[in-house]
């Protein structure tokens, strides 16, 4: 690597938070490079975010409140801030809200009805996330709230592309819901686009959604329409079918996928890792779901 300028700060931070969490999932010190323990969060059933090791064994719970339900955690690309929803009064409203990694410095970013599943932008200046509206950015400081055009009722679960380029589910409901405007194949509707920030420049990838872009930006694993985990070029190119299951995300390093497979109750919805390629799928936790692994 090309020699560094001393630390700042917000380095130095950064470091202590990732040698805690090592040192509780075992990993010694000079490790820290590797992605082998890189740790995994999940949203536990009683309404809580956990930390757990690829292994499935909880390192940390980061959140806890009475009452209150949080999930759909999402990683900063450096690693060092959980983005994730809240619901504190039984379902009738969601916002988005920050944390640091290791649980503290809880702030609240938005205030609409229903802000949920927040996704961070590749350079860390901007969190997408879903809204009555459709989808909304802001700066991870809470500044800068805006829609993105042309997204609004019918789009869902937004991530984003390695080169940075918004990515969302458009029209993800069944097809038997659809508006009659879906009728023409030019409008997408059931597939995961990509756009710009501003919505121009629309280009559909897969059919399904929640999908999320591999670690070098050549792949994307998704959930197809009826359900399940696919895989494809990120062109949407040699798509497939790897595992049941939804909510896929990618290792640090690109060779293994964790995701969710629903149960007959949250208390039984388990958390599974599998070979990029669908082999050697494995359950690693029950009792969790919305699975997000921490980047390099």
């Amino acid at each position: 690597m090309p020699t560094r300028a001393p630390r700042t700060t917000f380095e130095v931070m950064r470091r202590g938070v990732l040698l805690l969490v090592l040192a509780a999932l075992g990993v010694p010190a000079a490790a820290a490079p590797s992605v082998s323990g890189a740790p995994i969060a999940v949203t536990r059933a009683s309404g809580g975010i956990d930390l757990i090791s690829p292994a499935g064994k909880r390192v940390a719970s980061l959140t806890a409140h009475r009452g209150w339900i949080d999930s759909d955690p999402d990683w900063s690309p450096d690693g060092a801030r959980i983005a994730f929803s809240r619901t504190t009064n039984g379902y009738r409203s969601f916002q988005v809200f920050v944390m640091r990694a290791d649980g503290t410095h809880v702030r609240r970013l938005t205030n609409g009805r229903f802000d949920m599943r927040p996704a961070w932008s590749p350079d860390g200046r901007w969190i997408a996330y879903q809204s009555v509206d459709g989808i909304r950015l802001v700066h991870p400081d809470g500044t800068g709230n805006r829609l993105v055009p042309g997204t609004e009722r019918a789009a869902s679960d937004p991530s984003w592309t390695r080169e940075g380029r918004l990515a969302f589910s458009w029209h993800a409901e069944i097809e038997q819901d659809w508006p009659a405007s879906c009728r023409r194949v030019v409008e997408l509707c059931g597939w995961v686009v990509t756009s710009r920030l501003d919505g121009s420049h629309r280009q559909g990838v897969v059919r399904g959604r929640e999908a999320r872009w591999s670690p070098d930006g050549r792949r994307v694993v998704y959930t197809l329409p009826d359900g399940g985990v696919g895989v494809a070029w990120a062109s949407g190119a040699a798509h497939r079918m790897i595992s049941h299951g939804h909510e896929p995300d990618w290792s640090p390093d690109g060779t293994q996928i964790v995701f969710t497979r629903m149960g007959d109750d949250e208390w039984s919805d388990s958390i599974w890792v599998m070979n990029h390629d669908g082999s050697g799928a494995h359950r690693i936790r029950v009792g969790a779901a919305t699975a997000a692994w921490r980047p390099r």
